[in-house]
């Protein structure tokens, strides 16, 4: 469940800006440009990726498809484009997904396809037990390749609050370690505006509490007009999604659609040159 978070002190939302003095206003936007203290870089920084993600997903046409490491560069690059330094795969204690800085400042980002909860919990438990040690803050990057992201995203929310991660982390006997790092608590809506971004508090390997923040990606695309259902690349990725899909609930112990699993697998050899000259 997402609970709501006090929008008063961020100068990016409308409720700052009905609180407070133009003179204010003006200082909060200052130090959104260029931040002084910790906590104006990560407001400042946590803006600028939504922002970012906003551009991705109004070209999710382009976009849908893309792989993990694409989609980081991607976010990197527009992350440049808004004062920032950003790079991938930078080494602290392994290769981070994507570290934006701001002089002596950084936020480190990991970033999962959202394939399932238990996918996304990996790159969680990455973040907890391998990369973190005194950071304050630590954000999680969910791509949503899949139908209704927002759905998805509150069910990661919920995958974590309720502690069903408890199942998986037995399965994987892990469970007596892992119960150190995830606190019960809520996660914390941090934009009025955006359903897909929210704050969590945790604690890492090192034994520090730290703050993740979640952010959501909606890059699904499946338009059903009539040459959107004729689009062949559009077709043959969602059936390698639901392949994909489908594999992983066998996999996780769920129902497994048959019926769903031969359509797709149809949809993908009809596309196939060398399935059609066997």
């Amino acid at each position: 469940m997402v609970s709501d978070y006090d929008y008063s002190d961020d100068p990016a939302c409308d409720e700052y800006l009905a609180s407070h003095s133009p003179e204010d206003i003006i200082e909060g936007f200052t130090n959104a440009i260029a931040p002084s203290t910790y906590e104006e870089f990560l407001q400042s920084a946590i803006y600028a990726m939504k922002h970012c993600i906003a551009i991705v997903e109004q070209s999710g046409n382009r976009y849908y498809s893309f792989g993990e490491e694409e989609l980081n560069s991607l976010l990197a690059g527009l992350m440049m484009g808004q004062s920032f330094s950003a790079s991938t795969e930078k080494n602290r204690r392994g290769k981070i997904d994507i570290t934006i800085e701001y002089g002596d400042f950084s936020w480190l980002v990991e970033a999962k396809l959202g394939k399932t909860n238990n996918y996304i919990f990996e790159g969680l438990l990455q973040i907890l037990t391998r990369y973190a040690t005194s950071e304050p803050d630590f954000g999680l990057l969910v791509y949503f390749q899949d139908k209704a992201p927002l759905t998805k995203f509150n069910k990661w929310c919920d995958y974590i609050d309720n502690e069903d991660w408890k199942k998986y982390s037995e399965k994987k006997e892990i469970l007596e370690e892992v119960l150190d790092y995830i606190p019960k608590g809520e996660c914390k809506s941090i934009e009025s505006d955006n359903q897909m971004l929210a704050q969590r508090q945790m604690t890492t390997s090192h034994g520090s509490s730290i703050n993740i923040q979640y952010l959501g990606v909606n890059l699904y695309h499946n338009p059903l007009d009539d040459s959107g259902r004729t689009g062949k690349g559009k077709n043959v990725f969602h059936a390698k999604q639901t392949v994909q899909n489908e594999y992983l609930a066998y996999q996780e112990n769920a129902d497994c659609d048959v019926d769903k699993l031969m359509r797709a697998l149809g949809v993908i050899f009809e596309q196939s040159k060398d399935f059609n000259k066997m």
